[in-house]
């Protein structure tokens, strides 16, 4: 039968005194010791007490380990050997068939010799000669019988084969970050050896039962790592595991992936480093990086395993594209990349601005051909981003002027000094040019004056009256023809 009590657990290799008791089994019988026998060591019927308590030192787990060195009884009942014998002498033990390990030192009899004895919640601490480190040892009682010398022992309570001490290392930190290189914790016992499957590095545990153990880098591109503790034969060897981290995890994203680069934009970029064109293209396509461990973007840097960039760039043929691979890196960890897709036009050329509605300053019927100037100075400008050189034409072509009963007797008239031209459902040439180096806007009409121009054409035979048209502007991206 299992003697069954409380059981109270520990986890660390200490004195503290652990409730054993379901452990051990009931063993009531008479152990004989080397040249022992029924017949030479006779006993009288036995009367067994019972073991209502047993508590030991390193027992982690509520089992007695080959470390154990202190056990603790506490008995309740009678013993007695019937009627034939008397004991001379009697104490709590514990023993094995060749020797006796502890006894209490304390005889149960307090007066007398008597046959039995009872026994109430008789506790005794018994501290052993030696490692529990084999089978068939008990707990029981030792005692001497009136008519002989030697001395017999009672079993109660057997104790199993004892288990290895479970080693139970700890790691102080889970995860680690996976640039540290050292692992600490805490072993069991000092002394022992601890080691890793991180690198083939051991250290000792000390004194205070911390260790400190060296891995240098190799915790880089882990996931997770085990620390062993081991021990003497006594012990089980015993493990710890945490995970690990990247002490940089960094993520990095793109709002502008895909950039098109004009002919400015090539030859702002022939120029410059991989490294400035790097930064040119982490601006533009809108590249951030963010490290997740520490949430802010601090001491993040970008770059590209591509080089030659600039070369590259330069010899893209129009409307082909090349993708550059961006890397946010700190504390030299690198993220993964973000594709950035680089696709070189040919630049166009259009209208930035055309003046809206004009007018023409009011005058008397006039006696003579006059022209007649606007209210305000025309603007128009084109953006030419297009590469240095190619050319560009203004063409304007204006509707008849007519008021709400007459068509003005007069045209619209483009006048360049001496020669005038009709633009009255005429196209005529306004302004002309070529991309300039260092600019990719041109202001058509930047040079007009009272001499130069758009004016009105109004002859002596005009109506009095208000007249409205229209303005047709047309941009060419050829020479003038």
């Amino acid at each position: 039968m299992m003697i069954v009590s409380s059981l109270n657990l520990i986890a660390h290799a200490d004195d503290t005194m652990t409730d054993v008791t379901s452990s051990l089994v009931t063993n009531n019988q008479q152990i004989y010791g080397t040249g022992q026998t029924a017949s030479t060591n006779p006993l009288g019927t036995i009367t067994y007490p019972t073991l209502t308590n047993i508590t030991a030192n390193y027992a982690p787990d509520g089992k007695i380990t080959r470390r154990t060195t202190v056990i603790q009884t506490t008995y309740n009942g009678t013993f007695g050997i019937g009627s034939k014998y008397r004991l001379k002498s009697a104490q709590t033990a514990v023993f094995t068939t060749s020797t006796v390990q502890a006894a209490s030192g304390s005889s149960l009899i307090t007066s007398g010799t008597p046959s039995s004895i009872s026994l109430t919640d008789v506790t005794t601490k018994h501290s052993l000669t030696s490692s529990i480190n084999t089978q068939n040892w008990y707990l029981g009682i030792y005692s001497q019988i009136t008519t002989r010398s030697s001395y017999d022992r009672v079993a109660v309570a057997k104790i199993p084969t004892p288990v290895q001490y479970p080693l139970k290392p700890t790691i102080d930190d889970d995860p680690i970050k996976d640039n540290a290189t050292t692992i600490t914790g805490k072993g069991t016992f000092a002394g022992d050896t601890i080691s890793s499957d991180a690198s083939d590095a051991t250290t000792k545990v000390g004194s205070d039962l911390t260790y400190t153990l060296d891995v240098g880098s190799s915790l880089k591109g882990k996931s997770s790592v085990e620390v062993t503790e081991t021990g003497t034969t006594n012990d089980e060897p015993g493990t710890a595991s945490a995970s690990i981290k990247p002490a940089v995890d960094l993520k990095i994203s793109s709002t502008n992936p895909d950039i098109q680069l004009a002919p400015d934009d090539v030859t702002e970029l022939d120029s410059k480093t991989d490294a400035e064109i790097v930064s040119w293209l982490v601006k533009a396509a809108g590249v951030t990086a963010i490290d997740q461990t520490t949430n802010t973007s601090d001491d993040i840097t970008f770059t590209s395993d591509k080089s030659d960039l600039a070369t590259i760039i330069d010899e893209l043929a129009d409307d082909d594209t090349v993708t550059v691979p961006i890397y946010a890196v700190k504390d030299g960890v690198k993220s993964d990349p973000v594709d950035v897709v680089i696709s070189k036009t040919a630049g166009s050329v259009s209208f930035s601005t055309v003046s809206g509605t004009m007018a023409f300053k009011t005058i008397a019927v006039p006696t003579t051909e006059t022209l007649v100037p606007t209210t305000s100075n025309w603007d128009v400008a084109i953006k030419d981003t297009r590469k240095v050189g190619s050319a560009w034409s203004v063409y304007a072509t204006a509707s008849k002027m007519t008021s709400s009963s007459h068509d003005l007797a007069g045209d619209v008239v483009y006048v360049d000094g001496s020669d005038k031209q009709v633009m009255t459902n005429s196209s005529v040439l306004i302004g002309s040019g070529s991309r300039q180096t260092g600019s990719n806007t041109e202001t058509v009409t930047s040079d007009w004056s009272n001499t130069k121009g758009i004016f009105l054409e109004a002859q002596p035979s005009v109506y009095a009256g208000s007249y409205q048209g229209k303005v047709n502007w047309t941009l060419q991206d050829t020479a003038a023809k």
